[in-house]
């Protein structure tokens, strides 16, 4: 589907309708790798941004599990912990496998 753009195949929302196991997806609504490859660098284009991965990984993980922080980072990086409503990623992976 992807011959003239193959690296498209690692986009995740392109491979995962072939994933076959399920799959937990941890996404910062604003990445810094994403946001400065596109040179958005003003709150207006980053909190389009923020919104339109969120409406993404909502549309594309409907059958599956996302944990969405509010950081500006690419990795998981150096900090405090992370939490929304006070549940960690590892917290939300764990309630999700389990």
């Amino acid at each position: 589907q992807h011959w003239a753009t193959p690296w498209e195949c690692f986009v995740a929302a392109n491979a995962l309708p072939y994933a076959r196991t399920p799959v937990f997806a941890w996404q910062s609504r604003y990445d810094s790798n994403q946001l400065d490859g596109r040179l958005c660098f003003d709150d207006d284009c980053t909190s389009r941004f923020g919104r339109d991965l969120q409406s993404s990984l909502e549309a594309t993980m409907a059958q599956q599990s996302y944990f969405i922080d509010g950081c500006y980072r690419h990795c998981s990086g150096q900090g405090p912990a992370l939490n929304a409503e006070g549940v960690t990623p590892l917290q939300a992976l764990h309630q999700w496998y389990n």
